[in-house]
């Protein structure tokens, strides 16, 4: 009987082991599409607000063709100010309309960045391969739409504030905005997955925490206080870790909500550290 009972506990064990080992070896195969959730769906809001944004083509430097949005202000008082937008890890360039038509309101101009993989866009996506389409926006900016650095502020949301700050650590802007930022992949993937070693397994790291003291120019961090995908102690970290100058907004409403449900607070912060962006003295404290 003992040796029964010796025996069944090794392979209750050996059976727990195993699937265990099925489960790491799944999310490792699927670390990819847990990550990036690309939409090819055409969204139709800038139509039914008036908005007439441009379809843009650049090309990443691996010859991935990427396809993005321009809306330009028609304020006659327009600031001069571009805004580069890099989206979250779903959706696509044509969506977030209602935002977009915030920022031009303000009398911005905006670049609504595309990934490989998302839209009209060609390839698959990874951590690598969105860094060069940032690269690419960037360049197109720079070199087509002829925005000087001084003039450009980088924006990025959710996944898209990983890829802006890792572009404002290669690259020169006026300013960074981070919209429920998190500090990385693999802090967000152990708190969803306490039980797997996330930290070892992740490959996408997107490690904002690392770069985001390299970041010199002014930045603006705004997070939703309810925000039930990124908890707003992601986006404090980060804060804490950048250097001056920076400033950080609360807001209420969830992950994708702010700009709709604390409207004034979430768009006179970008106003406002927008024109702080353009004074030789900028400082928030």
């Amino acid at each position: 009987m003992k040796k029964l009972l010796n025996r069944l506990f090794w392979v209750v064990v050996a059976v727990v082991v195993a699937g265990y080992g099925v489960i790491i070896w799944w999310f490792h195969a699927h670390e990819t599409e847990l990550i990036f959730s690309p939409d090819r769906e055409f969204r139709v809001a800038a139509d039914s607000l008036g908005l007439q944004p441009a379809r843009v083509i650049v090309f990443a430097t691996d010859g991935v063709s990427l396809v993005g949005r321009v809306y330009r202000s028609t304020r006659p008082d327009s600031a001069g100010f571009w805004i580069l937008y890099f989206h979250g890890n779903a959706g696509n360039a044509t969506g977030r309309a209602m935002f977009h038509a915030g920022l031009l309101r303000l009398g911005f101009n905006v670049l609504v960045a595309e990934y490989r993989g998302y839209g009209e866009s060609g390839g698959s996506p990874d951590e690598e391969g969105v860094y060069r389409d940032a690269d690419a926006f960037y360049a197109y900016a720079r070199d087509t739409l002829g925005i000087p650095p001084g003039r450009l502020i980088l924006y990025g949301h959710s996944l898209g504030s990983a890829v802006a700050i890792d572009l404002a650590t290669r690259r020169p802007a006026a300013g960074l905005i981070v919209e429920g930022g998190f500090t990385s992949v693999p802090d967000r993937g152990q708190e969803l997955y306490p039980y797997l070693p996330i930290q070892m397994m992740a490959r996408n790291r997107f490690a904002s925490i690392e770069k985001i003291s390299s970041v010199a120019i002014p930045k603006l961090f705004l997070h939703a206080l309810d925000d039930e995908v990124i908890p707003i102690a992601h986006g404090r970290r980060l804060f804490e870790n950048a250097v001056p100058p920076k400033s950080f907004q609360e807001l209420r409403g969830g992950h994708n909500a702010p700009y709709q449900v604390d409207a004034h607070i979430f768009f006179g912060a970008i106003g406002t550290f927008v024109s702080r962006c353009n004074s030789p003295k900028f400082f928030i404290p």
